[in-house]
């Protein structure tokens, strides 16, 4: 899954595609309406091939997440079902998530997130197999696509808010 160019801003409704950087901010496309948008640099950006979901051992990034759903078939909870729908959903999906960190509220924004990208076919990167000489099966991605994300100056994990979650800090085109 191609998730590279697709951001997510605390506040705002929905997933946005960064469409280019502009002075003082960046200019993203809504995912839902198709609009496009002028966001400063004071807004939080959340870079979706950053995120990524706690497991008992490690993390698993949140493409993994999104391709097992829509490779297993199985399909999504309302976000508003009660506690233990949403908890057994994603222990289907990620069995070995980890249940104290990942809360409620995080599962809601991967299944919103999965509903937003389900019927946006050019995201879904699929991986083709091709057997070499020696018979064994490679695994080969599509080229991805180039995105300018040169705003982007660095991560940082957020707090205890919302533990899998990736901060974005952009810094101001400066110098003259």
């Amino acid at each position: 899954m191609n998730l590279k160019s697709i951001c997510y801003i605390p506040g705002v409704n929905g997933l946005f595609k960064v469409i280019s950087q502009a002075k003082g901010g960046f200019v993203a496309e809504s995912l839902v309406d198709k609009k496009r948008n002028f966001y400063s640099i004071s807004h939080r950006v959340v870079l979706l091939e950053e995120v990524s979901i706690f497991t008992k051992e490690n993390e698993k990034l949140l493409s993994e997440v999104l391709t097992q759903i829509k490779e297993k078939g199985i399909e999504p909870v309302d976000p508003k079902s009660d506690s233990t729908s949403l908890k057994n959903f994603f222990k289907t999906v990620v069995p070995d998530y980890d249940e104290e960190r990942v809360h409620d509220s995080d599962i809601k924004k991967v299944i919103n997130w999965f509903n937003m990208l389900k019927n946006e076919p050019e995201y879904w990167v699929k991986k083709e197999t091709v057997s070499t000489e020696e018979g064994k099966p490679v695994e080969i991605q599509k080229p991805e696509e180039k995105v300018h994300t040169s705003f982007v100056k660095e991560t940082a994990k957020v707090g205890t808010h919302d533990p899998q979650v990736k901060r974005v800090f952009m810094s101001p085109k400066r110098g003259g």
